[in-house]
């Protein structure tokens, strides 16, 4: 059995471990590791799950042009995405879903709920920002290049604040990426689960508490850094 924040999954029979090549969440990189995967068809379940959560969030208040938006995101980041796969074996793709869902839950707009879905895309695959600025405008493609890491920590810190400063959805964007990674962040190497257990709670909590982040997801967070710290 395979399990994804508390639902269990058959593995693909015959073979429980597979090389995957995948991207590093932290850095950006690629390597080739060995996970356990999910069947083409329980992926196929999880996306369409997770995607109609999506759809059904906006049903009956968004309008046509903004669902055939949502669509076409989809369908981009599928794209995009297509054969990496996370250090937990599940599909890199499910991570930006992830988002948009946790986005949802907070009642987030449509176009953060977007931002959430593209978040990543900038970082971990061949998009350039000209073609984000192209594809869903200004907006978006601005967001999109203050979520992507600097050169160090601070940086990285400085530049979220001051895109906050302009626009908030950004920092609950990125408090939504952090708590999807700390659900998996048992994957990593132990080193890097220290590090980044304690920036998320050195930075992300207060920083949560200050943007409206509810309650349970705070202390859900705070609950994953103290594993690891």
């Amino acid at each position: 059995m395979f399990e994804i924040n508390g639902t269990s999954w058959i593995l693909c029979p015959n073979a429980a471990v597979r090389q995957y090549r995948g991207y590093r969440s932290d850095a950006g990189s690629i390597e080739t590791y060995s996970k356990p995967y999910l069947t083409m068809n329980i992926q196929n379940i999880l996306f369409r799950k997770t995607k109609n959560r999506i759809r059904g969030y906006f049903r009956g208040k968004a309008s046509r042009d903004e669902l055939l938006t949502l669509e076409g995101a989809f369908m981009d980041i599928d794209h995009l995405y297509r054969n990496q796969y996370r250090f937990s074996g599940v599909p890199a793709v499910l991570h930006s879903l992830r988002v948009g869902t946790l986005l949802c839950d907070l009642g987030a707009d449509f176009r953060a709920v977007i931002a959430g879905l593209l978040h990543d895309t900038l970082e971990d695959t061949d998009l350039t920002s000209r073609e984000l600025r192209q594809g869903y405008g200004n907006w978006m493609a601005d967001i999109s290049t203050s979520l992507k890491k600097s050169h160090n920590h601070h940086q990285t810190h400085q530049k979220l604040m001051q895109a906050g400063h302009r626009d908030v959805r950004s920092l609950v964007i990125k408090f939504c990426d952090r708590l999807d990674n700390m659900r998996e962040i048992q994957w990593l190497a132990p080193h890097k689960r220290r590090r980044i257990s304690r920036e998320s709670r050195e930075f992300y909590l207060p920083l949560a508490s200050k943007i409206g982040i509810p309650t349970d997801l705070r202390d859900e967070m705070k609950s994953l850094t103290s594993r690891f710290i």
